[in-house]
């Protein structure tokens, strides 16, 4: 399905952007650092020296948008560090950060290496192509708004101190191409468990927000990533994680008429059906994401479901024998409990094998008509 025309996606990706450029500069971080979201703007990199603090302005543009000389993405930027709220004394450099390409036309090219003056003389020049009806116009909007606001006045020293300090880092890397430089600073990590790594430190990133600040110190940066490269530097392999969740209304409707549940139903054991689908939804919704990444996942999986099958099928036999005075129902549902509750047999390969995993493999096999498992006793 196409995205429809006012799409929030574009805006999703551009704050994700936003975060996994924040990430990247944790790795850079001093002692004493903080990198701050959504404070003083986007991105704002804060510690006890003033001459290594920034504010950053992230901005992902498809790279066919060009930045020229009268794009919003420019004015807005010098438009809010101009701000009388914006306390620009505490950075040494104001960054816009954007994907964009400078036009090759543009009067911006070059312009980290220019003087205070000469970028004041440069976005004049520009202002200046406005015509005297146009700057005076008093319903202005966006860009013209922005540089009537600026140019009202232009010869104060703050706007030099601003734009001595403004720099503009163009044709940055795309969302697709930060992701993986950041994945490729996480050196000694299996292959299987560099997804896992890479989402416990963006999870974490986004947990750290509350409703009054977002910020990351370099000495809480440095500690996750000790406790992720401990737990996912080893060989083995770790599993997804899994909560054992009860089954939602929605997942309750959509497997109701399913073989598995059938079966459960078969045995009259109804109030086992909300974590029985639970089970089965978390593994076969996690098995889909980890497959396309992870095809040790899907071997782990193979070899484990042969296993479990036979020995499903040991305790099959067995279950009627051990309670030979028990109606055939109420010995399907004693294989059924036992069979559930116990612990999952550990993969020698793996950190930890999830008991939920276990139950949601079991009724997944349930679920296979080849696979010929009931819980009905004959």
């Amino acid at each position: 399905m196409n995205s429809t025309k006012n799409s929030v996606l574009p805006t999703l990706r551009g704050f994700h952007y936003q975060i996994l450029l924040g990430i990247k500069k944790c790795f850079e971080l001093n002692e004493g650092q903080s990198i701050w979201f959504e404070s003083d703007g986007d991105i704002s990199i804060r510690g006890n020296e003033l001459e290594n603090n920034e504010q950053i302005e992230s901005k992902h543009y498809d790279q066919t948008d060009f930045l020229t000389d009268g794009h919003a993405n420019f004015w807005n930027t010098l438009n809010n560090w101009l701000k009388d709220d914006f306390d620009h004394t505490q950075y040494a450099f104001l960054i816009l950060h954007t994907t964009q390409p400078t036009s090759k036309t543009s009067q911006l090219n070059g312009w980290n290496s220019k003087t205070p003056d000469e970028k004041l003389a440069i976005i004049r020049s520009i202002y200046d192509k406005r015509t005297g009806a146009e700057k005076i116009k008093k319903d202005a909007k966006g860009v013209l708004k922005f540089q009537q606001i600026i140019f009202s006045d232009s010869n104060s020293a703050r706007i030099k101190d601003i734009l001595g300090k403004m720099l503009i880092n163009d044709s940055a890397d795309d969302i697709d191409s930060l992701k993986m430089k950041l994945i490729n600073k996480l050196v000694g990590i299996p292959d299987d468990n560099i997804d896992q790594y890479f989402e416990g430190i963006v999870g974490w990133v986004y947990e750290k927000m509350d409703k009054d600040s977002w910020f990351i110190n370099q000495h809480d940066f440095k500690d996750r990533l000790e406790d992720l490269t401990s737990k996912y530097s080893r060989g083995k392999f770790s599993f997804p994680p899994f909560t054992g969740a009860l089954a939602t209304d929605v997942d309750l409707l959509k497997h109701n008429e399913s073989l598995f549940v059938q079966k459960i139903k078969d045995i009259e054991h109804y109030d086992e059906i909300p974590e029985a689908v639970g089970n089965y939804a978390e593994f076969t919704n996690t098995l889909l994401d980890e497959s396309v990444r992870s095809p040790k996942y899907r071997e782990i999986t193979k070899t484990y479901k042969s296993d479990l099958i036979r020995k499903f099928k040991r305790k099959y036999q067995n279950a009627s024998l051990l309670y030979p005075n028990h109606p055939r129902i109420d010995c399907a549902k004693i294989l059924y409990n036992e069979f559930i509750d116990e612990p999952a047999e550990q993969v020698q390969e793996c950190e930890m094998t999830p008991k939920p995993y276990k139950n949601g493999l079991i009724h997944n096999s349930m679920d296979d008509e080849n696979d010929e498992l009931k819980w009905e006793i004959d």
